[in-house]
This record gives C-alpha cells, sequence and structure tokens, in this order.
C-alpha cells in the first residue's frame, strides 16, 4: 500500500510559524519507491521553546 493511500483523509491541526523549533519523534523511513525520506507516521510534535 502506498503512503498516499494509507494518509488518505488524514487531517491535523497544528500550527508552526517561521523561526520556531520543534521536535518530530516517530518512524524515519525510506520509500525506495520514490526515493524520499519522510517520518512516517509520527508519534509526536513538540514546541520546543
Amino acid at each position: 500500500m502506498l503512503a498516499f493511500n494509507a494518509c488518505n483523509g488524514f487531517k491535523q491541526d497544528f500550527q508552526v510559524y517561521a523561526g520556531e523549533h520543534i521536535k518530530v519523534t516517530g518512524a524515519y523511513v525510506l520509500y525506495t519507491e520514490h526515493r524520499w525520506n519522510e517520518i512516517h507516521s509520527i508519534t509526536s510534535i513538540v514546541k520546543i521553546s
């Protein structure tokens, strides 16, 4: 199953503004079919002050 299909319809409200720092936790994966890396699925997003 492609990531596009697995995430179809998913929405989350989380605002980050330019200059803010965040910490993202989740599995860091390589999608060989598309040749890109991403954190998927994200289990936590925290703003760092």
